[in-house]
């Protein structure tokens, strides 16, 4: 899918304000349609059976189940099509995110540019092949490595990964 395609998204979040300020930064991009937005996770399950988005923008914190209760009660198909951004305050369920296959994260407030990083990802990555059982990198290399901390995460190359142990008998790094 690339930007000659409409992206269909969903925003699940139960802030009306978060969801104006989501809006409002997304609108820059013809692209993507938001097509529905739901203020529960009930609501937003029901959304994807029915208008089947490309994207969906998650809240963690829903009145009626978390976040990562939805992204586990998604069927596999869902994961294969769709992109999942997690989007919240909560910078701790980061890593609980991509182990449950979100594509990414976003943190609240919105930052325009972490927004945009994101958006570029997506647009780079609608050809290449996704399953639920891979998480939410694509391990098509084996020389790749995700390294993820409660900031950010990168892939690097195995072969860029040096390992250093001090020997204390001579008192030197090897």
């Amino acid at each position: 899918m690339t930007k000659n395609h409409k992206i269909k998204a969903i925003i699940v979040d139960d802030n009306p304000e978060d969801v104006r300020i989501l809006k409002q930064c997304l609108a820059i991009y013809n692209h993507i349609d938001i097509v529905c937005t739901c203020d529960d996770g009930k609501g937003g399950l029901a959304a994807i059976m029915i208008y089947n988005p490309d994207l969906i923008f998650l809240d963690i914190e829903l009145p009626d189940m978390s976040g990562i209760h939805f992204l586990e009660s998604l069927d596999e198909k869902v994961y294969e099509k769709c992109r999942i951004v997690v989007y919240t305050s909560y910078v701790d369920y980061m890593l609980k995110s991509f182990r449950n296959h979100a594509f990414d994260f976003l943190q609240k407030p919105v930052s325009r540019e972490n927004l945009e990083t994101i958006i570029r990802r997506l647009e780079t990555s609608w050809d290449k092949p996704r399953k639920a059982s891979g998480g939410s990198i694509a391990h098509a290399e084996k020389n790749l490595l995700a390294y993820i901390n409660q900031v950010d995460f990168q892939v690097v190359r195995l072969t860029d990964i040096c390992v250093f142990k001090y020997d204390k008998s001579l008192s030197s790094w090897a």
